[in-house]
């Protein structure tokens, strides 16, 4: 398979990241409480998603409006997967009565002893995802967490459930959390979904965001735009990453010469067969193309394409999708051996290269895609 098609199959797959959550939160005053120690998607495969609801009294929509609410969350979902081509990640939701055998559910202002003593350790929020038992490597355990009416903030009547779309939206965002979404800006990801919620003042061009997955910025990379695409990134940089010494590294590991003025990398994906990392300083542009791996000693054996792994990562499980290792010959004739990684710690979008130190023996950084911006597609 080449890596072009091998980058369209996997910019659409679910890692986080890709995969995630113990708990991702929305607090009324907007501050984000989302655990990104475990970002592992609950349900892949054809998994059935069995899930069941309790509606309080009080919450501020029936039992039968809120039902209908997240209803509309999931089929949103579906479709989008669909639509994406999303390869990994269940679809197969089925409600079912509260009773125990459930493997979600979701609590719209019920606070009793169970979820309280899950949501003691955070501040006040309007929204809670918890991962209550990892059962195996495509079921997990959990609940969500939805709060009364008015509840967080009485003065303000926030939330206001009853206004157009908050409550999907809020749906629509923890559900993100349980395929394992991070926060993304410019999505329904949001980490500051509360906050657009608690000022919203009922325009069109606002609520019309409450609906939608994508806004701004695709949530996945869009398949149907992949053609002739450049994607933009760092080298040698993580989004922790604030030191400049390991870009000047890599900069004179490619291009046998020192960084002159400012530096711009890419992907360059024109080519089916042979994309290309290019780098650009003030002084010129370099291309290098990407070789299919050779199995031989010194590196490590090349993964096969399209491999779906579950990895440690602080101690909990997280979704990886990975490509195809490549190999690049610099302008000093030294071959390096890049891993591409998809769904890392920052949601679904970006993309991760890194490559082998023969020094360390280690995998270094090497590339960091940013997040690729797009026209608000109509999910």
């Amino acid at each position: 398979m080449n890596i072009k098609k091998v980058f369209l199959i996997l910019f659409s797959l679910l890692i986080a990241k890709v995969a995630f959550g113990a708990h991702g939160t929305e607090s009324g005053g907007g501050t984000d409480n989302y655990d990104t120690k475990n970002k592992a998607a609950w349900y892949t495969g054809n998994q059935p998603i069995l899930y069941c609801t309790e509606v309080d009294k009080n919450f501020g929509l029936t039992e039968g409006r809120a039902d209908a609410e997240l209803k509309k969350a999931i089929d949103i979902w579906q479709n989008y997967i669909k639509t994406k081509q999303i390869s990994g990640l269940s679809t197969n939701w089925i409600q079912q009565k509260c009773n125990g055998s459930e493997y979600l559910k979701f609590y719209f202002g019920i606070d009793n002893n169970y979820v309280l003593n899950y949501k003691a350790s955070l501040d006040s929020s309007i929204a809670h995802v918890f991962k209550v038992e990892w059962i195996s490597s495509s079921l997990s355990k959990g609940f969500v967490w939805i709060a009364k009416e008015f509840s967080a903030e009485p003065q303000n009547k926030f939330p206001d459930w009853n206004k157009p779309n908050h409550l999907l939206a809020i749906l629509l965002h923890e559900i993100g959390h349980i395929y394992g979404c991070d926060h993304f800006k410019g999505t329904v990801m949001r980490d500051d979904l509360s906050l657009l919620l608690k000022y919203d003042k009922d325009r069109g061009t606002e609520t019309e965001k409450l609906s939608a997955i994508e806004v701004d910025r695709y949530l996945h990379y869009d398949t149907k735009s992949m053609k002739d695409i450049k994607v933009w990134g760092a080298l040698g940089l993580t989004k922790a990453d604030t030191e400049t010494s390991k870009t000047n590294y890599l900069f004179k590991l490619m291009t046998g010469r020192q960084l002159i003025g400012k530096l711009k990398t890419y992907l360059d994906l024109s080519s089916a067969a042979y994309p290309r990392i290019v780098i650009e300083d003030d002084n010129s542009t370099d291309s290098f193309e990407t070789i299919f791996s050779a199995t031989d000693d010194g590196y490590p054996t090349p993964i096969q394409s399209d491999a779906l792994r579950f990895y440690t990562y602080n101690g909990a499980q997280q979704y990886s999708s990975w490509i195809e290792n490549r190999d690049i010959i610099t302008k000093n004739n030294q071959r390096l051996r890049l891993r591409f990684e998809f769904n890392t710690r920052i949601g679904w979008g970006p993309i991760k290269i890194s490559y082998y130190s023969q020094d360390i023996k280690k995998w270094e950084n090497f590339f960091w895609a940013y997040p690729l911006a797009g026209p608000t597609p109509n999910w």
